[in-house]
């Protein structure tokens, strides 16, 4: 892939492909930190050795068989406080991609960031910021996208092959996806919040739902009406009560195991 050309304004402007890496979005840091790198500039590889997830959680995937890799953006004209609404624009292009190829229905985001088909995880994004005064200096995108593994430790993952039965040529699939997420960045850029903010609440799994979830070391039942200014997930409790969660208080319920 070291010859990648794309009809895109940013993504994938510059493309490095390594054999193999601990990780990409820390391939991607040092290259921040050797100074001023091209917007847009994406770092892939077919083995990553040390792959990471939201809270510390590793990245399953073989080598040669998933898309691995980060992309390297200047945010720049999003405040501190509007961080989120980038990881929403990552997880749509992420769903128009799948949705491409399985039926709409079955793809949901599972808040923040991961995307679900049919309630398994097919694909998950670990988004990293460097701030600068009150605003975004750069931003490490990291994705991982399960294609053609089909066999998973973690009982609730997925990939195309399982869903469809076909086998994908991942250069293919990636030029794909990266000219879907060009546009939605470019309609980051262009400040279309409540745009971006509808559309994601619309793709969100269990939105406006009554469902059964850990709550800070417990299950409880609540329905996701909404997000808070930060990304947190607003819920209805039975009792009519609401409440803003982070990351670290909540979680879902599937079959009572936590996803």
């Amino acid at each position: 892939m070291n010859n990648l050309v794309l009809n895109t304004l940013i993504i994938g402007q510059k493309f490095i492909n390594l054999p193999k890496c601990l990780s990409t979005n820390l391939e991607a840091r040092t290259i921040i930190e050797k100074g001023f790198p091209i917007e847009g500039t994406v770092v892939y590889t077919n083995q990553q050795m040390a792959g990471r997830g939201q809270m510390g959680n590793t990245w399953e995937a073989q080598s040669g068989k998933n898309l691995t890799f980060s992309v390297i953006l200047k945010p720049s004209f999003l405040k501190i406080e509007q961080q989120f609404y980038l990881s929403m624009s990552v997880a749509i292009a992420i769903h128009r991609f799948l949705s491409q190829h399985c039926l709409k229905k079955d793809v949901s985001i599972k808040w923040p960031n991961d995307i679900l088909v049919n309630e398994k995880k097919i694909s998950g994004a670990l988004i990293e910021n460097t701030l600068q005064q009150q605003t975004l200096q750069y931003s490490i995108v990291g994705i991982g996208i399960n294609i053609n593994q089909t066999e998973f430790a973690y009982p609730l993952a997925t990939s195309l092959q399982n869903i469809t039965g076909q086998s994908y040529e991942l250069e293919s699939v990636l030029k794909e996806f990266l000219i879907i997420l060009d546009k939605e960045y470019q309609q980051l850029r262009q400040s279309t919040f409540d745009v971006i903010k509808n559309d994601y609440l619309a793709l969100l799994f269990r939105f406006g739902e009554w469902h059964t979830y850990q709550i800070n070391h417990q299950q409880l039942q609540g329905k996701i009406i909404d997000l808070d200014s930060s990304g947190r997930l607003i819920v209805e409790h039975r009792q009519g009560t609401m409440k803003a969660y982070s990351l670290k208080e909540i979680g879902y319920v599937f079959e009572s195991k936590e996803l």
